[in-house]
């Protein structure tokens, strides 16, 4: 049985660039859903989803989920872009707006300390000096009635490959990563826009396994015959189903382009357990 349990209410406003840290009550948490709402905008033109610029979580003192990539002046980061079609992939529903949903493997353990990190974007708008934007905030938790015998500690990690004006193809080595390896979450970008024809092909491997070789047009269709959800153009997810352990210089993807880009990127989260 799940439990959800707020932990802040409303009545908290936060300037804009300002860091906030909460510390989670020890309880065994699966899933932490962050609300927020601007509550003083003086241009009235703050991009939904944007407010946030990145959120850690560090358990036990050690960061573990560190969500933090480039942003756009005034747009939606791409960690959170990532994150939001995950959360599309498996429920077949769109994260709601003004919302940061981290939904863990499990419940972590009940004695863990667990340190809740984040940044609200740091907005310069004409007009306007950073007291002049301020947020507030709503955090809940959902915890499980049962601890879990064996206690699986989440890890994500952000990175990006940049590609600018290049063609041909660029091999990738993904970093070595503390636990298995169970996602791997794209998003392909030309100039700060999604681009599904950024790539003509991909392939992952390594040196005793190639997982994927083909079209990105049939790697995107992978996932959708496994979620019977459409993925956004220019997003791909690929799953190791059992987790494959990742040493350094060993999981590579290479990226074909066909067609030089204005300047491309490939932005990455990678899910771990």
């Amino acid at each position: 049985m799940t439990k959800r349990i707020q932990i802040a209410t409303r009545a908290e406003s936060y300037s804009s660039g300002q860091p906030v840290k909460f510390t989670m009550p020890k309880a065994p948490i699966s899933k932490i859903i962050l609300s927020g709402t601007v509550a003083s905008d003086c241009t009235g033109n703050v991009t939904a989803n944007a407010e946030i610029e990145w959120i850690k979580i560090r358990i036990n003192g050690k960061i573990f989920i560190d969500l933090e990539s480039d942003q756009d002046a005034g747009a939606v980061p791409w960690w959170h872009q990532l994150l939001r079609e995950f959360y599309q992939q498996r429920h077949f529903v769109a994260m709601p707006d003004n919302q940061w949903i981290i939904e863990l493997p499990d419940a972590l353990p009940n004695t863990a300390q667990i340190d809740l990190l984040f940044k609200w974007a740091s907005y310069t708008q004409a007009g306007c000096s950073s007291n002049d934007l301020t947020f507030n905030l709503d955090i809940l938790y959902e915890m499980e009635d049962k601890i879990p015998g064996k206690v699986v500690i989440p890890y994500f990690q952000w990175d990006k490959f940049d590609h600018g004006t290049k063609t041909g193809h660029q091999v990738e080595h993904i970093p070595a990563l503390p636990f298995k390896l169970r996602a791997i979450l794209m998003a392909c970008e030309d100039n700060g826009s999604l681009d599904d024809t950024a790539y003509a092909d991909i392939q992952i491997k390594d040196p005793s396994t190639i997982y994927f070789d083909g079209k990105m047009i049939e790697f995107e269709a992978l996932q959708e015959a496994k979620s019977r959800k459409a993925l956004t153009a220019g997003m791909y997810i690929y799953v190791f189903p059992n987790g494959i352990v990742v040493p350094p210089n060993t999981l590579s993807i290479d990226l074909n382009i066909t067609s030089a880009g204005t300047d491309t990127e490939t932005h990455l989260l990678y899910i771990c357990y």
